[in-house]
């Protein structure tokens, strides 16, 4: 489903990393707008899957399953393209806009808002002239404090942590590098349902900073305990996986819940058996567990006896009402 069709290539230019800088695109979201940019401007339909193969040709591995689906997003948050259409969790049609549409324009109003898509709205774009007064345009620590300020701002507020003038925490997260805000903010989304269960995230944020050494040791050491787990689950199930083998941090980059899901539908499917031959019916079980959180094998089988009869009926021919 995924296009396979390339535009002219759209080269990167100093304004793309201008705009990254301005607003706080992460590293990993900058090299899937690079990678993006080959299918030109206008609408495709890339697979983020070719990008984490392409990631992890040149990485030594690829992001994990949650952490790809953050970086996209942070392209659509800051209006780099627009999702049309979600087919599944690594595919869309979506519309790849060029830099001029997104880099703030220095007048309001310059914008073509009579476009076949729906842009989106400016107002998360406009710039207030007062913040760039000339004094501070010959002032090149001001300009760095103030280009870190909106750093930080911009990573917390794409997480759903905002920080405001009024906030009195809000001068205290400025007292950490943008890279220790990074990494909090990390933990802060793999953390899955972590979010929903804090009462207050700035808060929690802040104690987190004041405590980076110990807060990232505790989760290395939950990261490894998690690892654990992975590998026991999998030995339970008849997989073992070498955790020196770079393949194994590849399972390690996929979700507790999605390696069961994976493996209950490896028993399914024969499991440890074998034919009438002897031979193995599943011969490489470890590529094929792999395999199978790739492309999230199991979610065929989990739906329901209603929705597999609308798919069905979708595909009937309409029959006139006087047939």
């Amino acid at each position: 489903m995924a296009s396979t069709i390339r535009k002219k290539l759209i080269p990167w230019t100093e304004a793309h990393a201008e705009f990254c800088l301005e607003f706080g695109i992460p590293p990993a979201s900058q090299n899937l707008w690079r990678w993006l940019l080959q299918f030109g401007i206008g609408e495709a339909e890339p697979d983020l899957s070719e990008f984490n193969a392409w990631v992890a040709k040149h990485r030594g591995k690829p992001y994990a399953h949650n952490y790809l689906k953050f970086i996209f997003q942070v392209l659509v948050d800051n209006q780099v393209i627009q999702v049309i259409k979600q087919f599944s969790w690594k595919i869309y049609r979506c519309v790849i806009r060029p830099i001029d549409w997104v880099k703030p324009p220095k007048k309001k109003n310059l914008r073509n808002h009579n476009q076949s898509y729906s842009l989106g709205s400016e107002n998360d774009r406009e710039i207030n002239d007062q913040e760039y007064s000339s004094s501070n345009s010959n002032n090149p620590n001001l300009n760095n404090k103030e280009s870190e300020r909106k750093i930080i701002l911009r990573m917390c507020a794409q997480m759903g942590i905002v920080f405001d003038d009024f906030n009195p925490l809000t001068e205290k997260l400025l007292n950490f590098s943008s890279e220790q805000v990074r990494t909090v903010l990390r933990y802060f989304f793999e953390s899955g349902g972590l979010r929903d269960l804090i009462p207050n995230p700035q808060e929690f944020l802040i104690n987190s900073l004041d405590n980076f050494d110990k807060v990232t040791k505790q989760w290395e050491f939950e990261e490894k305990m998690r690892q654990h787990e992975i590998l026991k689950l999998c030995l339970e199930a008849g997989i073992y996986f070498d955790p020196k083998k770079s393949t194994t941090q590849e399972l390690f980059d996929h979700e507790i819940e999605d390696i069961k899901k994976a493996l209950n539908y490896f028993v399914k499917r024969g499991g440890t058996d074998k034919n009438r031959r002897g031979e193995s019916i599943i011969k490489n079980p470890q590529g094929w567990l792999l395999e199978c959180l790739r492309n999230e094998y199991w979610s065929e089988y989990e739906i329901s006896l209603d929705e597999a009869l609308l798919a069905i009926a979708s595909h009937l021919p309409s029959i006139p009402r006087d047939y």
